[in-house]
């Protein structure tokens, strides 16, 4: 069963909200905006984060891994990504990812730019860890396997991003440079704006040493409330971290939804790399989860 942390103020009826959803085999979390039914897309978009079930990986990958360069056989890779993409209604062949570099640089992604990392990690946009466009039928993607994954989509204005908040990011809030990317570049309204924030590490998992602190200190100025101290140790929300970006750039509370499940706790449902892969311990490797936005 899955332990769904409790929802930061603002959750309820008429509010944005996840979905888990299976098709052909895949799960996988939409986002709905706020009256949104079970129809999916009914607002000319979809956006949602996968989890690892209904791949066809094995081993650390299993199932459903989305990365390539990880140790997993590319032609698993291509296939998963088909999986996931014919679940949503969307072209595997024209996504549109960056090379995540745990970075706050965005790139504004057009019809020129298809296809790139879609099939191969070497043609991804380079050092960018958010992609904005305003292009229909082009799904941008972020991987990731603990840090938080952003959706955001504007209906009225016609405009769509996604994000990968690292800490490093966090301390950037890149979250809030894609949002202003996007009001810069396509006049999208704050207002206007459809957010989530998917699974990602949250404080019950995720330690921080002395110098991360430091740097997310420094990078957001008074971030007090984003640390917990357990047994010694500093924790840090990522997930609301995301969440304080999203409304400080005048985003709607109930336009935001918030995923609220743990990477690290929730085995079985995602891929994590604290856990699995050689993060504060980990032993190994492990897969790749995709968010993914696009403007139908």
């Amino acid at each position: 069963m899955l332990r769904r942390a409790p929802m930061p103020e603002g959750r309820g009826p008429g509010r944005a909200k996840f979905v888990r959803r299976r098709r052909r085999g895949v799960v996988f979390y939409e986002l709905l905006a706020p009256g949104g039914g079970e129809g999916g897309g009914g607002g000319g978009f979809i956006a949602a984060c996968s989890t690892r079930v209904g791949g066809k990986s094995a081993g650390e990958f299993s199932t459903l891994n989305l990365g390539y360069g990880q140790g997993d056989e590319e032609g698993n890779v291509s296939e998963n990504r088909g999986r996931l993409s014919a679940a949503l209604g969307l072209d595997p062949d024209a996504w549109v990812l960056g090379r995540q570099v745990h970075g706050s640089n965005v790139a504004v992604a057009t019809p020129h730019d298809r296809g790139r990392g879609a099939r191969g990690a070497e043609s991804a946009i380079p050092g960018t860890d958010a992609l904005v466009t305003d292009a229909g039928a082009l799904p941008l993607a972020v991987l990731t396997a603990d840090c938080a994954p952003v959706l955001l989509v504007d209906p009225v204005g016609r405009a769509a991003g996604v994000a990968h908040a690292s800490w490093r990011g966090a301390a950037g809030s890149i979250v809030s440079v894609a949002i202003g990317a996007m009001a810069e570049r396509f006049g999208s309204r704050p207002e206007d704006i459809l957010a989530g924030v998917g699974p990602c590490i949250r404080p019950c998992c995720y330690e921080v040493k002395g110098d991360m602190r430091r740097s997310l200190e420094e990078g957001r100025g008074s971030s007090g409330e984003l640390f917990s101290e357990r047994g010694g140790r500093m924790y840090f929300d990522l997930e609301r971290a995301a969440l304080e970006d999203i409304l400080r750039c005048g985003v709607l509370r109930e336009k935001v939804a918030v995923l609220g499940l743990c990477t690290s706790c929730e085995a079985g449902e995602f891929f994590s790399w604290r856990r699995d892969g050689g993060g504060a311990g980990g032993g190994g490797r492990t897969g790749r989860m995709a968010a993914v936005a696009a403007l139908l």
